[in-house]
């Protein structure tokens, strides 16, 4: 059985925002290869400052994540409180609950977690690859 658990936090954010991509470019008509292709594209670009690290995937464990949920291994959720989709894991192998949450939470807990996420987000949008109000 392929391993499409994600155990880091930011694995499970990114993967969760690529899944969400595929899915959509996939509903729009886009071939599965193509939704693929794209959705990684612009995974790589979300997780640029995560370049060489264990925190981004492969395309391998991407394309492993997108065939778990297209087997329904995964499901997206969402979330009551923030509206966000997340990647969860059916058979409970991966911490429930909303990421993006968690990651609220997490920054107002340890403000030095909130400070090096606001610093990777203002990064982004100095290179223009993502915008945050």
């Amino acid at each position: 059985m392929p391993d499409y658990r994600l155990t880091r936090i930011s694995q499970r954010i990114f993967a969760s925002a690529g899944v969400s991509l595929f899915k959509r470019l996939h509903a729009a008509g886009e071939s599965r290869v193509e939704a693929m292709l794209q959705s990684y594209l612009q995974y790589l670009r979300l997780t640029a400052h995560l370049r060489d690290t264990p925190d981004q995937l492969t395309f391998d464990r991407f394309y492993t994540v997108v065939r778990a949920f297209e087997t329904q291994d995964l499901k997206m959720r969402s979330c009551g409180d923030c509206g966000s989709e997340y990647l969860v894991a059916v058979d409970g192998s991966m911490k429930p609950g909303c990421v993006f949450c968690d990651v609220k939470v997490r920054s107002l807990a340890r403000p030095r977690f909130s400070q090096l996420f606001a610093r990777d987000q203002a990064a982004h949008v100095e290179r223009g690859v993502a915008r945050v109000k």
